[in-house]
């Protein structure tokens, strides 16, 4: 879980969009939640957010990825509209930062002196 309004605070300064890759808003978007009928109300000109993330493998090892964390909604109206959908990307350390709650023993070894909160 991550704070959000943080997280726009963070990259509200300037900073620059990348264009999401359409395989990568489909995985986004396929995997979320939409409210079909909330669609028509967002606006798809706001770049959505995507952060780092740490998890724990099976086997203990620690994954890192990135996810969209802010703008499904939007990525899925450009989707529909054949428009392309504009992020911003957090850094690690922003990333941890906004966290709120993580899986257990998902912290990477090269972050440790950043507070994380743990979901046990």
């Amino acid at each position: 879980m991550f704070d959000i309004d943080m997280a726009r605070t963070m990259v509200g300064e300037g900073r620059e969009t990348f264009e999401l890759e359409p395989d990568d808003v489909d995985y986004s978007v396929d995997r979320a939640e939409i409210n079909e009928g909330h669609l028509e109300h967002v606006d798809p000109s706001i770049p959505g957010i995507v952060g780092h993330v740490f998890y724990p493998d099976e086997d203990g090892t620690i994954v890192h990825a990135h996810r969209l964390i802010d703008g499904h909604h939007r990525a899925t109206r450009c989707r529909n509209a054949g428009l392309p959908f504009h992020v911003y990307v957090l850094s690690e350390e922003e990333s941890i930062a906004i966290l709120i709650r993580s899986p257990k023993g998902s912290k990477p070894e090269h972050l440790v002196s950043v507070p994380q909160p743990v979901l046990e």
